[in-house]
């Protein structure tokens, strides 16, 4: 019983409410104009750091550490990477 009014005292938030607060904070300017600047430093890490590379490439020049984080990240392919690709996809 206890349980019963511990949940009817709890606020109730709708998965419609919560998509649509998403929905308009995705579509303000302000979000935009972070996205695209999100975009530019993207695009400047992929004309940085040379793309398709062997692995042994980035290991020689970037160390160990920086060799395996361009991999992981997908910093060797940045303009194929799922990471890019949704940059460029939440970008209005």
């Amino acid at each position: 019983m206890r349980e019963a009014q511990e949940n009817l005292s709890r606020p109730q938030i709708a998965l419609g409410e919560v998509l649509a607060s998403l929905w308009r904070a995705l579509g303000s300017p302000r979000t935009s104009f972070y996205l695209l600047v999100v975009v530019a430093v993207c695009s400047v890490i992929g004309i940085l750091i040379p793309q398709g590379q062997l692995p042994g490439y980035y290991v020689r020049n970037y160390g160990e550490l920086g060799g395996n984080v361009i991999r992981h990240l997908g910093i060797d392919r940045s303009y194929s990477s799922a990471w890019y690709v949704a940059c460029w996809h939440y970008c209005p």
